[in-house]
């Protein structure tokens, strides 16, 4: 039999550059060399991610931290190869892929239903079935995969199950719904501070604490048992009726994979998985439409993932009662702490699928710097001002849009913001902008935060936004109709909000600083 825990499955990239296929225990094999392995090598962004959650889950089972010492010096001491297998081998009968009854993330049943689903299905980005049927694949053909070794498939499985989109009736989304976003940071590389460290070190850095199981416990690992059917009211699964660990090993979906002379060609499916309620995933950002509503996951929005994405999973606000952050890395924080000086180089991974209900739009991918502080007056600082900047940016944004919109666009013509000129502007103004955010996060974590860290970055949007205005409207003037007088009032009202001197000021509200307000005489226009 085929089991995860056994087989050399998971394509690894080396610090030498090599790719390698590895049994998990072997993310900590040549530790400190060139044969130590540094990320998973997929040529498949989501594979990549759901490889990483499989390995904090895999550990968060079998060897979690017990307290914050017991983390510390397994990442100071990581476990050898032989550990690992030993630490893994009470969980090995759940990790089978092809086995009767008990296969890995599968149905419980072994059921045939109706014809067997191409197993191209399993990727999220693939054609579905009903744009099969009416000829609709134009973008995304079908018949682009016939097969996958059993290593692939069992990574596809994992992925639907992680980041299940809507699937029609009764085929449900994950535990966090559709492509959710998921954050995870990445400690600074001790050797060399450019580097990615270890991937014993970006894994480890997550698992949350916990105790280890000594066998495969349903309540963790669902398709031990026969699956909580959810068709009826009230078959929701919560927190308290599983075990934490189930986070990372969710089933929404109910498949068989159909494996034959060591290839998986298709699968089987049945409607009415797990139906999960109440869960808080450990590598996801959460926010709430009201105070006191229901904690929602975040997911990733198309275009780009940049600083507000980035704010959002990260710099948390001790007041907010509608966004959480990551819990990744809100404990990440207090793990690191000894080493959280100015020059240690941080990151934050974030990444997920960007979906229109059953589509997937996109798969997006960003690496951002973490930003510790070992004093957390100043670390509370800094979120603060992270956090005013990247509002800062959305409102200079908005004005950007409104002025772009006043002088290009007829009266009560239609701005579309997903094509077209808005969609570039919008694009540009936030890749343009967020070096400048960064470089100014950067020089307040090293001094502390004040006034003019605030002002440099109020200056920054503004200068950005006025010249983007500029670049994307004068082009535009032959095609409007008394253009230059609307691009003038356009461009006046947008300077009045990027000075204060209009009655709200969101720029300056959202930096918690003075603003001239409307009643303050504008400096004369230029011309550019």
């Amino acid at each position: 039999m085929y089991n995860l825990l056994v087989e050399a499955w998971l394509p690894l990239r080396l610090r030498s550059g090599e790719v390698r296929l590895c049994r998990p225990a072997e993310i900590v094999a040549g530790l400190g060399g060139e044969g130590e392995p540094i990320a998973p090598a997929w040529q498949r962004a989501d594979f990549d991610i759901a490889t990483y959650e499989f390995l904090i889950g895999l550990l968060f089972a079998a060897c979690p931290p017990r307290s914050q010492r017991d983390w510390s010096g397994r990442y100071d001491s990581p476990p050898s190869v032989d550990a690992l297998d030993a630490a893994f081998s009470p969980l090995r009968s759940a990790f089978t892929l092809d086995g009767e009854k008990q296969r890995f993330l599968q149905d419980f049943e072994a059921f045939e239903s109706g014809e067997t689903v191409p197993i191209e299905r399993l990727l999220i980005d693939a054609a579905g079935g009903n744009a099969v049927k009416q000829n609709k694949d134009l973008f995304q053909h079908r018949g682009g995969v016939t097969s996958f070794d059993l290593g692939t498939a069992a990574m596809a499985l994992y992925a639907m199950q992680q980041f299940a989109p809507s699937g029609g009736a009764g085929h449900r989304t994950s535990m966090r719904g559709g492509g959710p976003l998921c954050v995870l940071p990445i400690p600074p590389n001790p050797i060399a501070a450019e580097e990615m460290p270890s991937l014993w070190a970006q894994v480890w850095a997550s698992v949350p604490v916990g105790e280890a199981l000594t066998a495969p416990d349903p309540r963790a690992f669902p398709w031990m048992a026969p699956t909580r059917v959810s068709n009826d009211k009230g078959s929701e699964l919560f927190p308290e009726d599983g075990h934490p660990v189930q986070a990372f090993f969710g089933m929404p979906r109910r498949i068989r994979l159909e494996i034959a002379d060591g290839e998986v060609r298709g699968f089987h499916t049945l409607p009415w998985g797990i139906n999960y309620a109440g869960w808080t995933h450990p590598l996801t950002p959460y926010y709430a439409q009201k105070e006191g509503s229901e904690w929602l996951p975040r997911h990733p929005k198309p275009g780009r993932m940049g600083y507000r994405d980035w704010v959002s999973a990260t710099a948390p606000d001790p007041e907010s009662t509608t966004a959480r952050p990551a819990p990744s890395v809100a404990a990440f924080r207090d793990r690191i702490a000894d080493v959280a000086t100015s020059d240690a180089r941080a990151r934050t991974l974030m990444a997920g699928w960007a979906m229109n209900n059953m589509e997937a739009e996109e798969f997006l991918f960003a690496v951002e710097p973490l930003y510790l502080a070992a004093d957390p007056q100043r670390q509370s600082a800094h979120d603060t001002l992270a956090r005013g900047m990247a509002e800062a940016g959305d409102a200079a944004w908005q004005a950007l849009r409104r002025a772009l919109v006043d002088a290009v666009l007829p009266g009560g013509a239609k701005a579309d913001d997903k094509s077209g000129f808005l969609a570039a502007a919008r694009a540009r103004f936030f890749d343009e902008t967020e070096p400048e955010f960064h470089s100014i996060l950067a020089d307040a974590i090293a001094s502390p935060a004040d006034e003019a860290h605030k002002l440099a970055g109020l200056k920054a949007l503004a200068r950005m936004a006025l010249s983007q205005f500029d670049d994307a409207a004068l082009p535009l003037l032959d095609d409007v109709e008394h253009g230059g007088e609307r691009l003038a009032r356009a461009r006046g009202v947008l300077r009045a909000v990027l000075d204060g001197r209009v009655k709200k000021a969101p720029l300056h509200g959202a930096l918690d600083l003075p603003a001239p307000g409307p009643k303050a005489k504008p400096e004369p226009e230029t011309s550019r």
